[in-house]
């Protein structure tokens, strides 16, 4: 039982850490094209 819930939350923190990195890559891409426009 302990390692099932250990599974689902390392699963869980690897997706949430996956769409920070990608929201945190658009916003340095819109601070880009804002300092170059």
């Amino acid at each position: 039982m302990q390692l099932t819930i250990h599974n689902i939350d390392k699963e869980e923190t690897c997706r949430i850490a996956y769409v920070h990195k990608k929201t945190a890559a658009q916003q340095r891409t819109k601070e880009v094209i804002h300092l170059s426009s």
